[in-house]
């Protein structure tokens, strides 16, 4: 974000500080990102686990819903 500084929100006429910065901004996008990416690698293990693989039910598949839930929430 090229701006710097206090983030504000507008209601109506009113406007109030945020209570975040810019920087905090661009590191919530960071995280965002860094959490997908781990989301999409652990589904990816957990898939190629023999027990995902062999089991029409179970643990793993139950993990990877999970996950793929979550990813789906923070998109």
């Amino acid at each position: 974000m090229e701006y710097t500084g206090k983030l504000y929100g507008k209601i109506g006429r009113e406007t109030f500080d945020t209570g975040k910065t810019s920087k905090d901004w661009d590191n919530i996008i960071e995280n965002n990102f860094i959490l997908r990416k781990s989301l999409v690698s652990l589904q990816m293990s957990l898939m190629a686990h023999p027990d995902y693989v062999c089991n029409d039910e179970g643990e793993f598949k139950d993990m990877v819903s999970m996950a793929e839930d979550v990813l789906n929430r923070i998109k």
